[in-house]
């Protein structure tokens, strides 16, 4: 049976629930505002002095730094710092555990529904 294209572009997305996709959206949206409000001095990562501008470019810090797994930008301020380093340590354990998830998938689809009896292990093995 061939998937459907909605089927083939969801399948990145099954190591985590949607819930917890919800809740790593959250999490990114929020680590932008606090880095936008501990960092808003930088004027190396923050040229624009607008607020909703300071805001947006933290989103984009925030979202490039998940899919390339760490921080892009160089906050200046200790608090700023400290936001960064929240924020790579919620990169870790996410990439971590989508790994990990991913892993299990993979290696359940492969092996089908896995070793019932002995008699199948001996089987497999050409033992009598």
């Amino acid at each position: 049976e061939k998937a459907t294209l909605g089927e083939t572009l969801g399948k990145p997305f099954l190591p985590f629930s949607n819930e917890l996709w919800a809740i790593v959206i959250s999490f990114l949206i929020f680590s932008a505002l606090v880095m936008a409000a501990t960092d808003k001095n930088n004027i190396e990562d923050y040229d624009n002095r607008s607020t909703i501008a300071i805001f947006f470019k933290a989103l984009y810090f925030v979202l490039l730094g998940y899919v390339s797994g760490g921080a892009v930008n160089g906050p200046a301020s200790v608090p700023g710092r400290t936001a960064a380093i929240g924020f790579g340590f919620f990169v870790l354990i996410t990439l971590a555990s989508y790994t990990a998830n991913l892993a299990t998938i993979l290696v359940s689809k492969s092996t089908g529904n896995g070793i019932q009896s002995i008699e199948q292990v001996n089987r497999s093995l050409g033992a009598p």
